[in-house]
Order: structure tokens, then sequence, then C-alpha cells
């Protein structure tokens, strides 16, 4: 999920009861039974190190999302990437659907089901 974050936007994940705390809250600061939800922004990102010339540069997380190479994410690209990642908080499947779906109504200007390389606001290289 962290890897779709854009430097300097503002982003809110919501972690449903049973991604989050459940029903035996936490002390006083968080009811049972509450809904969590994090204001996030990525004030930065910083690169690895190159392994050819010790230069830095951003990973291709577009590239690394695309399985296909259609210069398109899937739904299902986007989802089998935050498994990988272990980019879901839980194994809870309508969890994972409703991440998906703030991904998707953030990412997919064109509301056309797909995330294109021009749309995706994460770390990309400019070849395609």
């Amino acid at each position: 999920m962290l890897a779709l974050l854009t430097v300097d936007v503002n982003n809110c994940f919501t972690f449903k009861l049973c991604s989050g705390y459940g029903d035996r809250g936490a002390g006083d600061v968080i009811p049972p039974g509450a809904n969590l939800l994090f204001d996030v922004e990525l004030m930065e990102i910083r690169a690895g190190e190159d392994e050819d010339d010790g230069s830095q540069s951003a990973p291709n997380v577009f590239g690394m999302i695309d399985k296909d190479k259609n210069n398109e994410l899937s739904i299902e690209e986007v989802k089998e990437y935050l498994k990988e990642q272990q980019g879901f908080p839980n194994e809870d499947e309508s969890n994972h659907e409703t991440i998906l779906s703030e991904i998707f109504e953030h990412e997919d200007k064109d509301k056309d089901g797909v995330i294109s390389f021009d749309e995706f606001s994460g770390p990309k290289h400019d070849e395609l």
C-alpha cells in the first residue's frame, strides 16, 4: 500500500474493527469496536543504492506491479502486489477489497477500471 503513495499528498486509511483492536479496544484510548482512521502524508522517498555505479535511484514500482507489461495496472495485479509486499493488514478479504477500492478511487482518474502509467502517482521510470 505504501508503494502507491505520493510525496506531499495526504492519504486516509481506514481499518475496520476486525483489522484493528476489535472488541478488546486499547485501554482508555481506543474503545472496543472502534474503526481506526489514519491520515498519512508521505514526506519523502529515499532510494536505495544502485549496484552498478553507486548512484541513488527510486524503484520502478509501476513496473513491479505491471506483471503482464501492458502499461496498465488491473485490480488483480495491484492485489497480488500488495499480497507479495504484505501490504494488507490481515487476511480478511472484505478488508482487502476496501483497500483496493480506495486505491482505485484515488489512482484511476478516468474510472476505466485500470490504472495507466500516466495515472499512477507512485514511483515509476519515465521510459514507457
